[in-house]
């Protein structure tokens, strides 16, 4: 798990504006520079624990399927972590395009392999990552670590 935080933190770096869309605890955001940046998670449990690692990031507690938050504010968007557990993650990802600026970008993380009872999507495949990452726009980078896929995409 500590390799796949790592991951992350290089590309929110590169980025001024940052919605972390079903942000969890958020161990990546610990030392990062926050202005500009917001973590949106439905759970209050979640929203805690984030502001333990990182006091000074914005949040937001909603459903990262209607977040309210502006239209086309934000140079990246991310999902680390999540879309897994959605049945149809369609609607997360028109929720991020809507709040991602026009010439933004997404980080998108999903796990190798199964390990949550609470996946509806366990198993992702290089096709499956695919099909999925042209969903948001145009792929610019895919790697699979021991622990996840990660895809960088531009919308």
């Amino acid at each position: 798990m500590k390799r796949r935080l790592e991951d992350i933190k290089p590309y929110i770096r590169r980025h001024n504006a940052v919605a972390d869309l079903g942000v969890g605890p958020g161990y990546y955001w610990s030392g990062e520079n926050t202005d500009n940046c917001i973590g949106v998670d439905i759970s209050c449990r979640n929203i805690r624990r984030v502001l333990e690692h990182s006091p000074t990031l914005n949040t937001l507690n909603k459903d990262i399927r209607e977040t309210e938050l502006p239209d086309k504010t934000y140079d990246l968007v991310v999902i680390s972590q999540v879309i897994e557990h959605f049945e149809c993650y369609l609607p997360v990802i028109e929720e991020a395009k809507r709040i991602c600026k026009d010439d933004g970008y997404f980080l998108v993380a999903v796990p190798v392999e199964e390990y949550h009872k609470l996946h509806f999507w366990p198993v992702w495949s290089m096709e499956d990552m695919i099909a999925m990452g042209k969903k948001f726009g145009e792929i610019l980078e895919l790697k699979k670590s021991p622990d996840c896929w990660l895809m960088y995409i531009k919308k």
